[in-house]
């Protein structure tokens, strides 16, 4: 057995001292120096991808810095809605309700939202924070109707609800006193 151990000692002392184990050593270095060069390439390229990565808002409710409304000033408006009502009702109803909507999106534009038509803006509220959002949807949609279909008719009843939906909205946003 002694004789094999010394033969296996020669082979692996004749493997490491040919020429060659030199050159492999040098390749070694090289490839130490590759990655180098790698790693230093994918923080640099890392680093400068972060600027295009989407930028997330965490999932908890954010704070949202209420508008400070002209009250009396909102509130005037809306009384003038509601008393031109009365006047001449079934065109008047109609015109009540165009003046709310009207007033409505102010408000909203007041609170900084953007967007091309009042539903643009509407789109950005969140019913989890305004509870009248669903049926100021539907308001909206009865102005779209009395405005755009020539034979849509409004009751008084109904007329009042909805001008109701519109006071109840505002107040909510704080553009009406309590």
């Amino acid at each position: 057995m002694d004789g094999i151990g010394q033969a296996f000692e020669q082979l692996a002392q004749g493997i490491l001292d040919a020429p060659w184990a030199r050159f492999l050593y040098g390749v070694r270095w090289v490839f130490i120096f590759l990655d180098i060069i790698v790693a230093v390439a994918f923080l640099i390229l890392f680093v400068r991808a972060l600027e295009y990565r989407p930028k997330f808002t965490p999932y908890f409710r954010r704070h949202v810095r209420k508008p400070v409304f002209d009250t009396k000033v909102f509130a005037d408006r809306f009384a003038r809605i509601v008393k031109g009502a009365l006047r001449n009702p079934p065109q008047s109803h109609v015109l009540a309700i165009i003046e709310a909507d009207k007033l409505a999106d102010d408000a909203l534009k007041t609170m900084g939202l953007t967007g091309e038509h009042m539903a643009d803006r509407l789109q950005k509220l969140r019913v989890e924070d305004y509870p009248t959002l669903d049926r100021l949807w539907r308001a909206h949609r009865v102005r779209n109707e009395l405005v755009h279909t020539p034979d849509f008719g409004i009751d008084a009843g109904d007329a009042e609800d909805v001008l109701k939906v519109y006071e109840k909205f505002l107040k909510e946003l704080g553009a009406l006193p309590q």
